[in-house]
């Protein structure tokens, strides 16, 4: 191995040369050690670069034939190279120089290749296909990253509108600029940037229009892939059976009778052939050789005559019970037109389209005393009503349950010359809840202590909330004035009691539901915000545990705290194996876990005495792991377990390919050795293709 050379003795040798193509020739492996340190601006900046985009064809000719090889050329030669290619004479100037596959490439021979460019966009329209090998390998970082990219954001409108101007055609805009042209349409100047820009509106094309694009192509692969906008509107439009009828289909379709023969007579049932050989199976099909060519095969599919789907639809009371349990015949059924007919003997679960009209909508309103009632003992009926607009008319008999934005303002008075004033957004609610004592009602305890008689009113209609307070402060005023003693303890103004939805109770029970807090934030947001945004986090989820604890959770004291939860370090690893890292960095594994005895150290003897007691190599493998690795380390596990498995040698896999007729046979049933021979390019030779050419 050479020895490494100093900043100092590359910047020697740098230093010898003017020219950086007499430098890169010449010192080819210093000139990549200066690149990979990353000193190539610092030590060649003073050599000179050659401008080879002035050179005439003579010149560029004279240059290629002093090249065998197109890879030496490439390598040695780069800018000569890029103008040819540029100028399309690569097959006229380079035709006599050997060509190498670029998959065969080594990462040292596309390092030296991208050495070569500074830019990016120049390395891709230059090199696409190393550029693309590159990508593949997972090595454009390393050896891409010294690369110039273009930073097309950062532009101002007037460079999109200069670059916007040399094109006539939208479409070759956005194929050859799509950086500018996502740009544009980003900022939304498409209309004002590319209005003189001509657009093609394929999907508003004639049949006659189409018809004409069509006729150009006799290959469907290759109309596809010049023209996806008219395959998708051809598509759209159902038309591929009129319009493409007379190009040629790839792959199976250009077989002959006998290939689709061969290859049906290697499936039994119809649904493994089309299942794994659609293409076959299509082009069978298309033929109309499937009578001929698969009559030999088992059919899953039964034979549904009109007949039969009618006893099938006897077994079943509703419709319901058919779909659930034949779906195959009730679709069968509805494609024919004949479901009506053998469904007539069953019931219906649900109304037909019209059904509900607003009489029977009415009459069944008048069943319920409230909407919310109505809603939920006929929801259909409600429904209808709500989308024809009928709900006000058929519910003026309905009294409302409460209401959100307005209260009703009543009184309660006593035979002894008591008087309570309320507002409520549900006065009958409100009266249980004062007769019964809830809450902090003063009726109850008078009534209690007194045993006065008393009659309650509703004063007034529903009124917005805002004025509700001082109407019913003016009421308690009126009634002080006609000489009752009022139970009013505050002043009035207050909206009344709403329901409390987060009470402890039910607090509770949705917080006991859970282990982990992750879990209760994720399926409970609203109680957990809550719970959160009044601080009861402690409170109420003392007891639940993170799922995985958050960042800087897991210090020393934390992870010593959970210590006694544990008995051995296996079952401190398993639930907390952040606290287990942490005592294991602190040395402190040992001494609160001294005596180990689940360690056990697997040396090459103490795994041969385990051999005995399994049966199988699997078995061993299974039920001691490290014994099993260590025995495979040694190279010693073939001699008690011999393997089964034999590599096949070059002859018996030539005679295997040889044994079966088409590449799928070879593909399904030997996968390995299919794999083999598509790698050394055998593939052809024993099963060659028929291809196809278009016009």
């Amino acid at each position: 191995m050479g020895k490494r050379r100093s900043d100092e003795e590359l910047a020697a040798i740098a230093s010898k040369y003017n020219v950086l193509k007499d430098f890169f020739t010449n010192e080819y492996s210093v000139y990549r050690t200066i690149r990979n340190r990353g000193l190539f601006d610092k030590l060649c900046g003073h050599m000179k670069r050659e401008s080879r985009p002035d050179m005439s064809d003579e010149d560029l000719a004279e240059i290629a034939l002093r090249y065998d090889d197109l890879k030496e050329f490439r390598t040695r030669d780069s800018k000569t190279y890029a103008i040819i290619q540029q100028r399309g004479l690569l097959d006229k100037l380079c035709g006599h120089m050997k060509r190498r596959i670029r998959e065969d490439l080594s990462e040292n021979d596309l390092a030296a290749i991208a050495s070569c460019y500074n830019n990016l966009k120049e390395f891709r329209e230059t090199e696409p296909v190393t550029l693309q090998i590159i990508y593949k390998r997972g090595l454009f970082k390393k050896l891409c990253g010294h690369m110039k990219r273009e930073v097309r954001s950062n532009m101002s409108d007037e460079d999109l509108a200069e670059i916007a101007s040399r094109y006539d055609v939208l479409k070759d805009f956005r194929e050859k600029e799509t950086s500018v042209y996502t740009i544009i349409c980003a900022r939304d100047l498409l209309d004002k940037l590319c209005g003189h820009m001509e657009r093609e509106r394929r999907p508003t094309m004639s049949e006659e229009d189409l018809a004409e694009i069509v006729s150009h192509y006799h290959s469907l692969k290759e109309f596809r892939e010049k023209e996806p906008s008219v395959y998708s509107v051809i598509q759209q439009r159902r038309l591929m059976g009129k319009m493409c009828a007379h190009m040629q289909r790839e792959m199976r379709s250009d077989m002959s009778e006998e290939d689709l023969a061969n290859i049906a007579s290697q499936y039994d049932v119809l649904k493994d052939f089309r299942t794994i050989d659609n293409a076959a199976y299509s082009a069978i099909c298309k033929r109309g050789l499937f009578d001929k060519l698969c009559g030999h095969m088992k059919r899953s599919c039964r034979i549904l005559s009109d007949d039969v789907l009618e006893e099938i639809a006897l077994k079943y009371h509703t419709r319901l019970e058919f779909v659930e349990a034949d779906s195959s015949a009730y679709s069968t059924a509805c494609k024919r037109g004949i479901i009506e007919k053998i469904c007539r003997h069953m019931e219906r679960l649900s109304t037909p389209i019209g059904y509900w009209t607003k009489e029977l909508c009415h009459e069944k309103a008048l069943d319920y005393d409230s909407r919310l009632e109505f809603q939920n003992g006929s929801p259909k009926a409600y429904a209808a009503a709500l989308r024809n607009g009928w709900l006000d008319d058929i519910c003026d008999h309905m009294i409302p349950k409460g209401n959100w934005f307005k209260r009703k303002i009543y009184v309660f008075t006593f035979s002894d010359g008591y008087a309570y004033v309320g507002l409520a957004q549900d006065p009958k609610d409100r009266y249980r809840a004062h007769i019964s004592g809830k809450g902090r009602s003063p009726i109850f305890p008078h009534i209690k202590k007194t045993g006065a008689t008393f009659e309650f009113k509703i004063l007034t209609d529903w009124i917005d909330k805002d004025v509700a307070g001082k109407v019913e402060d003016d009421y308690i005023n009126l009634y002080a004035a006609e000489g009752w003693k009022m139970l009013n303890k505050a002043k009035g103004g207050s909206l009344g009691a709403t329901a409390k939805i987060y009470t402890h109770k039910r607090l509770k029970c949705e917080v006991e539901k859970y282990e982990f807090i992750d879990d209760f934030r994720k399926s409970s947001p609203r109680f957990y915000k809550y719970v959160k945004r009044h601080n009861l986090l402690d409170k109420y989820c003392a007891k639940m545990r993170f799922r995985k604890a958050p960042m800087g959770y897991w210090t020393l004291e934390h992870a010593i705290a959970v210590i006694p939860k544990c008995e051995s370090r296996e079952e401190l690893h398993k639930k907390y194996a952040q606290a287990y890292n942490v005592l294991n960095n602190a040395h402190l594994l040992e001494k609160y876990y001294p005596n180990n005895s689940s360690k056990v150290k697997w040396t090459l003897e103490k795994s041969l005495s385990i051999i005995p007691l399994c049966n199988s190599r699997k078995e061993l493998q299974t039920r001691f792991v490290r014994a099993y690795q260590v025995l495979l380390k040694a190279g010693v596990l073939d001699d008690y377990f011999p393997s089964k498995w034999k590599p096949f040698s070059t002859d018996e896999k030539i005679s295997i390919i040889i044994s079966c007729k088409t590449r799928m046979e070879l593909h399904n049933r030997h996968r390995t050795v299919y794999d083999w021979a598509s790698k050394n390019n055998l593939l052809n030779k024993y099963f060659p293709q028929k291809k196809t050419f278009s016009k």
